[in-house]
């Protein structure tokens, strides 16, 4: 028997949940001010405001697979990959044409300074650069290395759909995110640089299969049932992970105990609050009232946005801004905090119009690709056609 919160097909589930857009709202907060403030020392393990993002990305790309099951196959990966590209695609691709085509026809001094972008931007136009980084080492010039984690969700995304169409069955799905997912904890615990072990996809598919674990088990209807069960191992991995840091204190992905082994504690530890959200119950409650705060809905609303644009502008405008006041004997104090309030602001004020005026048109489109697809494409001729000809008022 299914629960209350199993899927319905033709029904978009994703929207209007408050403490989803939280839980973005939370991850996209730690992610951003580990990156603005790293020299703090509790803000290193702020990374894990990914593990938070990779986990609810799995869980929320599944309940739309659950979806479009019901459709043919043509419908069921055309909608899919058509409402994931309309979301992603057209920041990511704006940004990449406004630094790769457009800047350089302004500089030459511009094409000089990031020449060495120039030459592997392959790498980003195919969500591909966690892979470059690995195998070719960091860029001295990294204003897109935090696209690495845009690359593995893609790679996620190009992937996952296919085995999930063609294990129908949930015990078929169960066995696949089992090998998955020891293929991850494996190949993670085997890789010997901790960074390279970080950036590779294989890592991060722990993480997204686990979303994808909660979603299959949502639907089956037996997420309450184990979510006692979840909570026993997420006590057991707090305790695991204050073993790895009386080992080494370093909050970083360089305490290498703690990528290879903490890494999976920390999943279970977020599996576990984002299954008791869902859940609703006990802890529960306030568990959804916190990621239901107006501020952290906020961040989610606009948090791929923030993302994007946050580490560019933490690389071109803040660090520059520190050293030409630093270069002017400012205080210390003041020369540290000014630039990165300054970039806090600019990011949220980018980010907010960013959404408003060029992701949001895009987005309207999503709706001509949420149910049978000929009807969807017949209705999307029928909005344009009628516009074009008055027939429908603008």
């Amino acid at each position: 028997m299914r629960n209350h919160l199993s899927l319905q097909p033709g029904l978009d589930t994703s929207k209007n949940v408050p403490y989803f857009d939280g839980m973005r709202g939370l991850a996209i907060f730690l992610v951003a001010l580990g990156h603005i403030f790293c020299e703090f020392y509790f803000l290193k393990i702020s990374w894990i405001g990914l593990n938070l993002f990779f986990v609810l990305s799995g869980y929320l790309i599944t309940r739309c697979l659950f979806q479009y099951k019901h459709y043919s196959a043509q419908g069921y990966f055309r909608n899919f990959y058509i409402r994931r590209m309309l979301r992603i695609f057209p920041l990511y691709y704006a940004v990449l044409t406004f630094f790769f085509l457009f800047l350089p026809l302004l500089s030459q001094k511009f094409q000089h300074y990031y020449s060495e972008l120039d030459n592997i931007q392959a790498n980003y136009w195919l969500y591909t650069s966690n892979w470059g980084m690995i195998y070719s080492g960091m860029p001295e010039q990294p204003i897109f290395f935090h696209f690495w984690s845009l690359a593995v969700e893609e790679q996620f995304y190009f992937i996952w759909p296919v085995l999930f169409f063609i294990c129908s069955s949930s015990r078929s799905k169960y066995i696949l995110i089992a090998i998955l997912l020891a293929f991850s904890v494996f190949n993670r615990i085997t890789t010997e640089t901790p960074l390279h072990a970080y950036l590779s996809s294989f890592t991060a598919a722990e993480p997204l299969l686990l979303g994808c674990l909660v979603c299959i088990m949502q639907e089956d209807g037996i997420l309450q049932r184990i979510s006692k069960t979840l909570n026993s191992a997420a006590i057991l991995s707090i305790v695991f992970l204050c073993i790895v840091f009386i080992r080494d204190q370093d909050l970083h992905i360089t305490n290498e105990w703690l990528i290879k082994y903490g890494y999976s504690a920390i999943n279970i530890i977020i599996t576990s609050v984002m299954v008791s959200a869902i859940i609703g119950r006990f802890a529960g409650v306030k568990t959804r009232k916190f990621f239901s705060v107006k501020w952290l809905r906020w961040l989610g609303k606009y948090s791929y946005s923030i993302y994007v644009f946050h580490w560019i502008i933490l690389k071109t405008i803040v660090y520059k801004t520190e050293s030409v006041l630093m270069a002017n004997h400012w205080p210390e104090s003041l020369s540290y905090f000014l630039p990165r309030i300054m970039g806090i602001i600019l990011t949220l004020l980018i980010s907010y119009f960013s959404y408003h005026y060029f992701e949001k048109h895009f987005l309207a489109l999503k709706k001509y690709f949420s149910g049978d697809t000929r009807w969807s494409w017949r209705i999307g001729w029928n909005y344009l056609f009628y516009r074009q000809t008055k027939r429908l008022p603008h």
